[in-house]
């Protein structure tokens, strides 16, 4: 019997994974190309991607896009178990997705802006630049910036836990993710609603950045409600 699609990503992740907490490669050290790996596990390039991206939310690299895959130091790891269980869960429904989303993510938000200081502003704003740069640029460029801002929340909420469950949403949302970004109009209301977010945390306003919270979820819906009924 051939493995599933995911169980093959999960194994990718794995190995590279355990070859990277082993030593063989380097903090900073830049992984094999994607034709490279891919030649090695006899998998299309997708499915690298896939596993790379899988890596990059588990913290154990970071991906630049053009240049390639570079090893984090150690201390920015976090375990991967939680990721491979993401790519091995069933499909869910937009509907369980946004339910999720409105706990969890509205959760990590809340917490962020009591954490926030003034690094994590600055880290912010340089994920807004990049979601910026990324709207004229393909559907996965710009998906791969949501994904960086939203992470970023849920590092500055200080709480373990919602980074480990973000992580796993991050990849269980992506496909639904992708299918909100090719409404019209969606990807500068993406960015508009993180830029209100932004402003609300740099202002110090809480209401304001309850409010705008809030409204990111509702828009989030309201794009929802335009795909096409499966």
């Amino acid at each position: 019997m051939s493995k599933t699609t995911a169980t093959v990503t999960e194994d990718i992740i794995d190995s590279i994974g355990e070859q990277i907490v082993k030593g063989d490669y380097q903090p900073g050290e830049k992984l094999p190309n994607e034709r490279d790996l891919a030649d090695h596990f006899g998998v299309a390039r997708g499915r690298i991607r896939e596993a790379l991206r899988g890596l990059a939310m588990a913290g154990l690299v970071e991906i630049k896009r053009g240049n390639g895959s570079f090893v984090k130091h150690a201390d920015e790891w976090v375990d991967s178990t939680t990721v491979r269980w993401a790519f091995s869960t069933p499909d869910a429904s937009m509907e369980e997705l946004l339910v999720v989303r409105d706990v969890l993510e509205k959760g990590i938000y809340e917490q962020a802006y009591n954490y926030c200081n003034n690094i994590d502003l600055d880290n912010i704003g340089h994920r807004l630049v990049e979601l910026q740069d990324a709207i004229p640029q393909e559907l996965t460029v710009f998906a791969d910036a949501i994904d960086r801002f939203d992470l970023e929340m849920a590092r500055i909420s200080r709480n373990t836990l919602f980074l480990r469950l973000f992580q796993a949403l991050l990849i269980l949302r992506r496909d639904k993710v992708e299918q909100i970004l090719e409404v019209e109009g969606s990807r500068v209301q993406s960015l508009r609603l993180r830029e209100r977010i932004y402003s609300s945390f740099k202002d110090r306003n809480k209401q304001s950045a309850i409010e705008a919270i809030d409204d990111f979820f509702v828009q989030a819906r309201s794009f929802a409600k335009q795909l096409p009924k499966n």
